[in-house]
């Protein structure tokens, strides 16, 4: 058979599939491996299998569509890092059908990889308890943290904390300036003659890889100094996602959007969940149990 796709690129066309009306096909061409028959026998059964799948398919469409994968992108093998595959089954019972999902490794779905993962699977419905249950303590931490945050904030101890990160930032863009200062003048020694080429290249390395580190350090400073405002905040990002879905009784996509980052799965049915502004938490978790600040 020629002719299933065609591209043109002087008319911007880079491919297209062709009708089957016009494809160009020339029988007994090869030489036949089975006889006719048995190939119109099989084609026959194939035809018959998938007619079955789709009129099983449209059949259970409806309770198909009532089960949704709320952790779609989210959700990974803990041990392989691979995306977990969602499934729908169908549980036949003695008087009824029931439906459920469930997550599997995809790294151990597939058959024909060269380091297979194990079989990491969790049902869907244990899964979004789990993940509900880690979602409401958070909610009740938030609640307490926000009462907690409002009475930190303007406290000896906020204000310290302020003054000991600005003091941080302050005494690093000191020692930036020193350094080019330094720098400069080397430029100056060299040019009058002070330095040779060798001592001046020398002396300028060091001063641009100590330059470089004081900048990284001034940089994790200030991000540092940033994090704490944006965790003694009452616009907390942790605690206003949290507080947004406090009403919630169960899990929606909703709640998932809002709250969770990422979920790795164990083959022991162990779940890590990852939460967004997680960093935030855990820096708020720290400043309002510790108090204190390392500059």
């Amino acid at each position: 058979i020629l002719g299933k796709s065609h591209r043109a690129l002087y008319k911007g066309i880079k491919k297209e599939k062709t009708p089957p009306e016009a494809w160009h096909i020339f029988y007994d061409s090869h030489e036949p491996l089975i006889s006719r028959e048995l190939f119109d026998k099989v084609q026959s059964i194939m035809d018959e299998d998938a007619r079955k799948r789709h009129d099983s398919m449209r059949e259970t469409a409806a309770n198909r569509s009532k089960m949704h994968n709320l952790f779609e992108g989210k959700i990974f093998c803990g041990d392989c890092g691979q995306p977990m595959y969602y499934s729908r089954h169908r549980h036949n019972l003695k008087d009824c059908v029931s439906w459920y999902g469930r997550y599997l490794c995809k790294n151990y779905q597939d058959r024909y990889i060269e380091h297979r993962c194990t079989s990491h699977y969790i049902n869907q419905r244990k899964l979004e308890e789990k993940v509900l249950a880690v979602v409401q303590v958070h909610v009740k931490i938030a609640l307490d943290y926000k009462s907690l945050i409002d009475r930190f904030q303007g406290s000896a101890e906020d204000m310290a904390n302020r003054r000991k990160h600005n003091a941080a930032v302050h005494e690093e863009m000191k020692k930036l300036d020193s350094l080019l200062r330094k720098r400069s003048k080397l430029y100056e020694d060299y040019v009058k003659g002070i330095l040779d080429a060798e001592e001046y290249q020398f002396a300028k390395t060091s001063y641009t890889e100590e330059y470089d580190a004081c900048y990284q350090r001034m940089n994790e400073l200030m991000a540092r100094r940033e994090a704490y405002r944006t965790a003694i905040s009452s616009n907390n990002p942790w605690v206003s996602a949290m507080r947004s879905i406090k009403r919630f009784k169960k899990l929606t996509q909703e709640v998932v959007d809002a709250t969770i980052d990422r979920i790795d799965v164990y083959e022991d049915e162990r779940i890590h969940v990852v939460l967004k502004y997680q960093d935030i938490f855990d820096l708020t978790k720290e400043y309002l149990e510790g108090g204190k600040v390392d500059g």
